[in-house]
């Protein structure tokens, strides 16, 4: 099951009926695929862990969404402030930063070096 869909993205967005589902579900998809591979596959139990149930990891991806749609639709890719002054790129390294506090109790350690 997907983490979130195109109908929980739009309400976020705002976009209303101006934006296909194909185009929010492919966003939804990338958001998803950019946090899952951080993300455990089992519990401690050994029971694979649904996080489409998981308000914490819902919420970081659709945050995540929503960076990726801001940067898809943005002339150039960088979109501006509300004082016109343009923004940094958003989906560097500090991409991923934004959302290891919360999501930190789900996050596999496997590849993490001492």
């Amino acid at each position: 099951m997907p983490f979130i869909t195109a109908a929980e993205l739009r309400p976020v967005l705002g976009v209303g009926s101006t934006v296909s589902d194909a185009v929010l579900t492919q966003i939804c998809n990338a958001a998803e695929g950019a946090i899952k591979p951080y993300l455990r596959v089992k519990n401690s139990a050994g029971t694979v862990i649904d996080y489409s149930t998981i308000p914490v990891v819902k919420e970081c991806t659709l945050a995540a969404a929503v960076e990726l749609y801001k940067t898809r639709t943005a002339p150039g890719g960088q979109y501006s402030a509300v004082d016109f002054t343009p923004s940094p790129f958003q989906l560097g390294r500090s991409f991923f930063e934004r959302f290891e506090g919360p999501m930190a109790s789900y996050m596999t350690t496997a590849g993490w070096l001492g």
